[in-house]
């Protein structure tokens, strides 16, 4: 007698799409369906990488806080007697608490649901120290989808990481977003004093940053623009 076959279901959220309707709703336009199912897909990772980064906020990083608070109280002398001083004990638990929370940022940015201008923020904020970085993210921006915020963070990383590889450094890094009645538009300046590292230009004629692009466009029916100058590049976003 065979034993019953038992399905895992991973993402227990409910995928949201426009209208309410299942992304893998039937559909007689073949360009429609495609996009559906690519939509789908998108969501499902997207919504995996979410519980692998809730998973380590809520789990190990918090047993690493414990652990940290019980090394502050401990008898310095019985971490002493191990041959650890209390010092470099508690920096390398800082050490591995601050590498844990950064790996679970770059997993999913812990806004990627809740608002674009803030996942926007909380990604460029190690940034600053190195970039002159400019951002005008306005004020109140309403609930995006989370392919959306997912796709544009990753266009922000590819272009901010093709920057950090050079040794010439920008003139201006400007991120803008901008929200009116009929459309939404996020803009990414990138400027030099000279011309432009030639890996910066290489990045914007990629095939993976054109996948990348077409992807937003196909996920949110807008359109995707790059503006290609002597010393600067501009990458506009609208949907």
């Amino acid at each position: 007698m065979t034993s019953p076959v038992r399905f895992k279901t991973i993402a227990r959220r409910q995928f949201r799409v426009e209208g309410g309707n299942s992304a893998l709703s039937e559909t007689a336009d073949p360009c429609s369906k495609a996009k559906s199912v690519l939509r789908w897909w998108y969501q499902y990772q997207t919504r995996l990488l979410i519980e692998e980064a809730d998973n380590l906020r809520n789990g190990v990083l918090q047993d690493v806080f414990a652990l940290r608070r019980h090394l502050e109280l401990v008898n310095q002398h019985e971490i002493q007697d191990h041959g650890n001083s209390y010092e470099s004990c508690l920096q390398e638990v800082e050490h591995i608490y601050r590498s844990l929370q950064s790996l679970s940022d770059r997993i999913s940015s812990p806004y990627l649901e809740e608002s674009l201008p803030l996942a926007l923020q909380h990604f460029l904020q190690p940034w600053r120290s190195t970039l002159n970085l400019q951002a005008d993210l306005g004020g109140l921006w309403e609930t995006e989808p989370i392919e959306h915020i997912a796709v544009l963070l990753a266009l922000l990383n590819q272009v901010l990481q093709a920057i950090a590889s050079t040794p010439a450094a920008p003139h201006q890094v400007k991120v803008s977003l901008q929200h009116q009645a009929a459309a939404k538009a996020f803009t990414l300046r990138v400027a030099y004093p000279q011309t432009l590292p030639q890996s910066l230009i290489h990045l914007s004629a990629s095939e993976e940053m054109a996948a990348l692009l077409q992807t937003f466009e196909w996920l949110s029916s807008g359109t995707a623009h790059l503006d290609h100058q002597l010393h600067t590049l501009t990458w506009e976003v609208t949907w």
